[in-house]
């Protein structure tokens, strides 16, 4: 499985590490496509920070 979540938003990024997810990739600039700057607690997000979990096959 395959999550994304800005870079300036630290309750995401440890919720994603907390439930085992590992940081696989950065897309830099990602949120500078969007015409109004996306906020975190008054911050402006910029890369995306990517996360990766295996998936149990059942």
């Amino acid at each position: 499985m395959l999550v994304g979540t800005g870079d300036r938003d630290v309750e995401n990024i440890q919720f994603y590490q907390h439930q085992g997810f590992v940081q696989s990739g950065v897309r830099k600039d990602f949120f500078k496509q969007y015409a109004q700057p996306i906020l975190v607690d008054g911050v402006p997000l910029n890369d995306m920070i990517l996360f990766t979990q295996a998936v149990p096959v059942r």
